[in-house]
């Protein structure tokens, strides 16, 4: 094999390149945990907001979910016909 130099060099880039893509960090945000490296096994989680939370409306940390807007919201309004 002739090429045994380029060979070499595009192994020791490539190397480089994966070590790159597996050190990367991913930040997590408000209501969102389990940040980290990926070659950590990461396991995002997220911090959802009970019923009584949604209700109340005061926290604006925890995540909503539909079904937590909906109970937010309460029942919904029937237009009255004139």
């Amino acid at each position: 094999m002739t090429n045994l130099p380029e060979v070499a060099e595009r192994t020791a880039w490539l190397k480089a390149q994966i070590a790159a893509a597996v050190a990367t960090v991913i930040s997590t945000g408000t209501g969102l945990n389990g940040g980290g490296a990926i070659d950590t096994g990461l396991t995002p989680t997220a911090d959802l907001a009970t019923q009584v939370q949604a209700e109340a409306g005061t926290d604006n940390a925890s995540l909503m979910t539909p079904l937590r807007v909906a109970q937010a919201q309460g029942p919904p309004c029937k237009q009255q016909r004139h």
